[in-house]
Parts: C-alpha cells; structure tokens; sequence
C-alpha cells in the first residue's frame, strides 16, 4: 500500500496548480453554441480553456480526457494556425500527464515526447523543464530507465547553465522521482535541493518528499518532521491534496514507530481531507480505493487492540505474582481485558458488516447501470429506428415501448430519490382525507393493462366495515400498494394477484396475494433490506434494483405501520401490512378530494399561458399536453429570462411555466423581477409555476421564496400537470 501512495504522490507532483471557482458551466455553454462552426479558432480555444479547466480546476479526469480528444482531432486538423502553435507543447504535455493519471504510461509517454518536439518552438523555459521532467518520470515508469536518466541529466544541465534557481529545483525533482524507489538516499540530495521555490504548494509537496526519503531510509524521526512540515504548509494554505498526501504517510510513520493511536488519528484525518477532494471521478476505482482504506483502517485498529491487549496481559502477569497486594487492581484489569475483549468482537462485527455492505453497493451499482442502461437502449435504438422508418408499421408499438421504458426510467429516479429523503429523514407524512377503495380501484385500473398481457387474474376485495373515507396520506399509500402490487406482477407467470383490505380497529390491514415464483424461506427475511433481490438467477429474469420493497418498508414504518409476509416456494407469496388510519368529523362536502378529475381541463378555452424555457425538446413537451388537455390555448414562448420579461410587459398571461435553469436570467431572477412589475403597476399577481429536474427541498423553497406558487418536476405526470394548473387557476 505504502508503494502505491509514493507512485500517486509522485504523479501528483509534475501538476500543481491552484483552484480558483468553477467556471466550466459558462464554458460549455459559450461552446456549446460555437461547436461545429467554420470558425475553428475560436472553438480551439474555447475547448482548450474548457480541457484546462476540468483537468487543473475542476480535477474532473474523464470530462478532461474527453475534451482532449475532440481538441487533438482540431489541433490536428488546423496545424497552421497560431493559436495552435502556441498552445500544442502545454496542450501535449497536460494529455502526456492525464494519460499517466489513468496509468496508461505508453500513451503518456507519446505525447509527452510530441509536447517535447513542439516544446522548441516555445519561450516558455520553465515549460520545457516541465515537459523534460514529466517524459523522465513516464519513461522511468514505462521502463525505459536509459532515455529516463539521459533526458533528466539533460534538463539539469540547462538549468545550472542558466543559473535559474527555480529551473534547478524543478530539474532536481524530477531526479528525486527516479531514485525513491531503488535508492532513497540518493534521492534525498536532490529533494532538499528542489526546495528553492517560491511557489507554496511545490514547498508542501516537496518537504513531504524528504520524508519520504528518510522513512524509504528508516530514518522516522526525520521523516516525521519534514512530513509534519509539509502538513503545516498545506492546512495554512487550504492545500487539499497535499494535507491528503501527509496524512497517509504520516499514518505509515506513526506505525511503524508503534504510535497507532496518533496513526489512527491521521488515518481518520486523510479520510475527512478526501470527502473535499474529487482527485478520481471513476467510481469503479473511487468504490475500489475506498475498500481498499477501510480494509487497511481495521487492520490498524487490529493492530492496536492486539497491541493493548499484549500490554494488558504482561502486566496482569505481574499482577498474579502479587495477587494478595493487589487484588483490586487485578479485578479492574480483568474487566478492562474483558472490555478490549468485547471491543474486538465489535471490530469484527463490523467488519462482517463493512464487506456485506460493500458487496450490497457493489451488486446495486451493477443493478442500476443494468436498470438505466437497459430502458435508455430501448429509447435510443427505437428512436432511431423510427427516425430511419419514419412509415414502420411498427410505429404503435414503438412508441408504446419508448413511453414504457421512460416511464421505467421515471420511477427509478423517484426511487432513488425517496430512499434518500426517507434516510437523511426529510420526507414529510401528509394527512388528508380520500376514499381508499377508490384508491386501490385506480391502481388496479393502472395494472389492468400489464395483468391482461401476462394472462393474469387482477381483483380486488374490501371488508364491509373499511371507511368510506379515512385520514391519511394518500400518495404514499399509492406508492407502497404501486411497488407492492407491481412486485406481485413481476413475479407471476400464471394465476391472480388479489388485493385485501380490513378494518382492524383503526388500522386498516392490506394483504397482496400472488400465486407467483414464492421466496425461500432463508431469503424472507432480506428481502426488506435495501439493495436486495432474490437469488441471482430469477433477479436476471425478472429485472430490478432491490429499492422497492426497502422504500415500501421504511414508508409504512414512518406513517407507525408493520409488514411482514408468508410465502412458500413456488406457490406464491402474501404482503402483509398495516397503518393507522383516522375517520374525518366533518361532512363530506368538506373535505378536500385527493382524485382530481382531469376532464374539467377540456372546458377551459383560450387560457394564455408563457412557457418559458430553453430547451426546445421540453417546450414541445409541454405544449403538446397543453394542446391535448386544455381547449385552444394560445401559447407564448421565452427562450429566456429576458425574453420572458418583454413578452411579459406586453401582454396578459392566465398562467406562466418558468424553468430554473436558463442563460441571462435564471427562473428565481425572472419570477423577481415579473413580481415587481405587478407591485409597481398594482397588478394582480400571476400564477406562476416552476418547472424544474431539481426537486430537492431547497430548490424547491428557492422557487417558493421567489415568489412562484407551485412547481412540478421534469419529467411529470400529465395529469399531476393539469391538477396543478387547475388548482393555480381556483386560486388566482
């Protein structure tokens, strides 16, 4: 492990650049409209600040990698141009480096050496000391040691020529990378001579790199000392990936002097210093390195239990030698050798837990790819299918499949989403009053269609003594039926599934029988457990991440409800659960009605409504629903905040869809500014509602704050759309 952080320290040190605030989001946009034009200039340099700015600001290595490609392909396409000239040795050499970040050294090292040929045409001296030390290293790393050590001694040469101190000690660091390995003493001269630099974050780095020589060497103390420097430079500077770099190897020293205590403390402090710092955005090998710290932390820990309990017990063998002098002392260290003894068995519980948490994230990061890839592929190889055969007679189904698999996309994002409202305990219990028969009637109506397709049995059956009208929430008691109900389906080849409701004495009991492929009894009692499925082999057949029963479980354990099941293999399987529940006091009429009817939409004609947004797949979206719910709407359309308030000043709206995200002026912005103009010129306000794929509880308060009245997430639901129309419009 020790070895694998002075290779990634030793990379890290040929980049060191400060990180100013983002700005690659104004970047794309600004390419985004020249891309593909005649004027390749201007699009080399806007992709060029744009790789700059992912590889050295934003320390995002794949969207960096993948900028460079498309700039390499115009770099090589306009070789005459100037600002080519100018920028392909930096250009080379940050892609030399790039390519050896993802330890690909044979890449690395071809670009480097076309950044060397392209280096001569350069000024720039401390660029070509640079694109000597990077090729040295990569070469050394690519096992071409002769052409590593002739290039170093080469850029050190030109340095002492020009009597350059920051020439000589970038030229010495590059020796330091070569020796560490094979001989740290060595390597040790030219680290102390590489500290004649003004630039702070080369002097962290560089004082980390003598203590690494001497603890290469065994020399601790030493090495402590020049690592702790290191440290103080880097926390006085707010310096990330030095802090990171320190405290690993602080952690090695402070073990291998056997103080695990202090080693502990920079472990867990390396931890907290890497939550900030993005150096990997791979999380195959983020998930991998992770594992790899949580295994090496419980070894250490190991270790210094071991180590107490060794102590412990040397000195309750003394002890034992004075045992009638003290007796109680010899009781105290029993119970603490006791307490170690429990200590280490907890260890080792989380440990067992720590690998089947790992191999449960593991196995859901599978899943998911699986569960996005599969409805995306069906989307996008359908769509173009479509796009070729625009008169297929497979236009019907097509369609039908493309609005299925979004749909599937749609319900995984939500619950995505509500296991993280639900674990970080911000999503919020409604109670309402609704007729739950009715309820259980529409989802059976939304089922029908699936039921009938597998040759499926779908019914239902409600006790006499259930309410009419009970108290409670409505949407969350769809969504647990909905995963229930759809499980049962997926589950079931042939037969029914049947759905049971009871009166238990305020809390109503729901049962959903299935006749399907039943669960092992050794798996009952996982299968509420989040990122389980069954057994391998049906979870291929029958598809899914393993949220959907965990999400059903923590739902009804906040509304104060149970479930549980019995099921038995091959013969079919029964969801129980139950939730309290109220009966309303008041008279029908005056409660508020949960299913909305939206068929009063199509007696509403000419509404004028501004839908302002920027991207013209979702205006055809909207306006489409709009056209097909509501009588002849006259719609105006704002690409842009701007552009909404001159269409605003000039004309009367019924209603206004604002999008939050938009060059200019953002939703929040314009939603100000339209209030205002209603405060001065004492106009009635203008339902406003906010179209967002942001739907976060801050975001949404953002919306609120503003002065919007509703908002509705991207994608929606057409009839959740025109509920909230509806209601925007009873309201204004």
């Amino acid at each position: 492990m020790m070895k694998v952080f002075v290779v990634i320290l030793l990379i890290f040190s040929f980049n060191f650049q400060n990180y100013p605030s983002k700005r690659s989001d104004s970047l794309n946009l600004e390419y985004e409209k020249i891309s593909g034009s005649v004027n390749a200039e201007k699009e080399i340099d806007i992709l060029y600040n744009l790789f700059l700015e992912y590889l050295t600001k934003d320390e995002n290595y794949n969207e960096a990698y993948f900028r460079g490609a498309r700039l390499e392909r115009l770099i090589n396409e306009n070789p005459d141009l100037q600002l080519v000239k100018e920028i392909r040795p930096n250009f080379y050499h940050k892609m030399g480096w790039l390519n050896s970040s993802f330890v690909q050294y044979g890449k690395a090292v071809n670009y480097l050496e076309l950044a060397l040929a392209s280096v001569y045409e350069s000024t720039d001296k401390q660029l070509k000391t640079n694109v000597r030390g990077t090729l040295a290293f990569n070469y050394f790393l690519n096992k071409q040691i002769e052409e590593a050590f002739n290039l170093a001694n080469q850029s050190l040469n030109e340095a002492e020529e020009s009597q350059d101190e920051t020439l000589i000690a970038n030229a010495n660091i590059t020796f330091y990378a070569l020796l560490i390995d094979s001989l740290p003493s060595q390597a040790l001269s030219y680290a102390k001579k590489s500290l004649a630099t003004k630039d702070l974050r080369a002097l962290s780095h560089r004082n980390i790199n003598i203590g690494t020589c001497y603890k290469a060497m065994g020399v601790l103390d030493s090495a402590l000392y020049y690592t702790e420097k290191g440290l103080k430079i880097a926390l006085d500077n707010n310096f990330k990936q030095q802090q990171s770099n320190a405290h690993v190897q602080l952690k090695y020293i402070h073990y291998d002097l056997g103080e695990f205590e202090d080693a502990i403390e920079h472990d867990m402090a390396f931890d907290e210093v890497n939550k900030d710092l993005a150096s990997y955005d791979s999380g195959m090998r983020l998930f991998s390195i992770n594992q790899s710290l949580n295994e090496d932390r419980i070894k250490l820990q190991q270790k210094l239990l071991d180590e107490k309990f060794y102590r412990q017990r040397i000195i309750i063998y003394g002890s034992i030698i004075v045992l009638i002098v003290i007796v109680p002392i010899l009781i105290i260290l029993i119970n603490r050798l006791k307490l170690i003894e429990r200590q280490k068995r907890e260890i080792e519980k989380e440990r067992t837990k720590a690998q089947i948490s790992e191999r449960h994230k593991e196995q859901f990061l599978a899943n998911m790819s699986h569960e996005i890839r599969t409805p995306m592929h069906a989307i996008s190889g359908m769509s173009n299918s479509l796009l070729r055969n625009p008169k297929s007679g497979n236009l019907e189904e097509y369609l039908r499949a493309i609005k299925t698999s979004s749909d599937n996309l749609s319900v995984l994002l939500d619950d995505i989403l509500d296991l993280s409202k639900i674990e970080s305990g911000k999503l919020k219990i409604e109670n309402k009053a609704f007729n739950p028969a009715k309820l259980i009637d529409e989802i059976l109506h939304l089922f029908a269609l699936k039921a009938d397709e597998k040759g499926i049995k779908i019914s239902m059956q409600i006790d006499s003594n259930v309410p009419s009208l009970i108290i409670g929430d409505y949407s969350r008691l769809n969504q647990i039926l909905i995963n229930l109900i759809g499980n049962s389906l997926k589950f079931t080849d042939e037969g029914s599934v049947l759905i049971e409701m009871t009166n238990e004495g305020q809390r109503l009991r729901f049962a959903v029988r299935d006749t399907g492929i039943g669960i092992p009894k050794e798996q009952q009692d996982l299968v509420f457990d989040t990122f389980e499925q069954g057994e391998m082999s049906k979870s291929q057949i029958y598809k899914g991440t393993g949220l959907g029963l965990s999400i059903a479980k923590k739902l009804i354990e906040l509304q104060g409800g149970t479930i549980w099941l019995e099921s038995e293999q091959g013969v079919g399987s029964t969801f129980y659960f139950e939730i309290p529940f109220k009966v309303p006091d008041t008279e029908l009429e005056d409660i508020e009605v949960i299913l909305e009817d939206t068929s009063n939409a199509k007696r509403i004609e000419g509404l004028e409504i501004l839908l302002v947004d920027d991207d013209e797949f979702n205006l055809m979206v909207i306006k489409d629903d709009l056209e097909y719910y509501f009588k002849n709407p006259n719609l105006s359309i704002a690409k842009n905040g701007e552009e909404a308030l001159s269409l605003f000043k000039k004309n009367k709206f019924d209603l206004i869809f604002m999008d939050m995200h938009m060059p200019i002026l953002n939703g929040c912005e314009t939603t100000i500014k339209i209030r205002e103009i209603e405060k001065f010129e004492n106009l009635k306000p203008t339902p406003i509602i906010a179209m967002t794929a942001n739907i976060l509880e801050s975001e949404v308060n953002k919306c609120l704050a503003a002065g919007m009245e509703e908002y509705i997430s991207k994608p929606y639901n057409s009839e959740d759309l025109v509920v909230k129309i509806l209601a925007a419009l009873d309201n204004k």
